[in-house]
């Protein structure tokens, strides 16, 4: 397998994310119950931190919900 061809395929996913997310509270949510696994792909420059700001953005859930695993892993 091709690395760079592996991460521009998962760009592209998380663009697609991104777009699905975007001002859509209930896209939001559904991906919130995710957001662990695009944690995990923040190290590889692939637009996850990006997706987790818009799922974020303006979400209901915000105020119960913990940062601090994404904080730590920002940081």
């Amino acid at each position: 397998m091709n690395p760079g061809a592996y991460l521009r395929v998962l760009e592209k996913a998380y663009i697609f994310l991104i777009k699905f997310v975007r001002n859509n509270r209930e896209n939001q949510l559904i991906l919130l119950e995710k957001i662990d696994e695009f944690l995990e792909d923040v190290e590889y420059g692939v637009h996850a931190l990006e997706l987790i700001a818009e799922i974020l953005k303006n979400n209901e859930k915000l105020t119960s919900f913990n940062l601090a695993p994404i904080v730590k892993k920002v940081c």
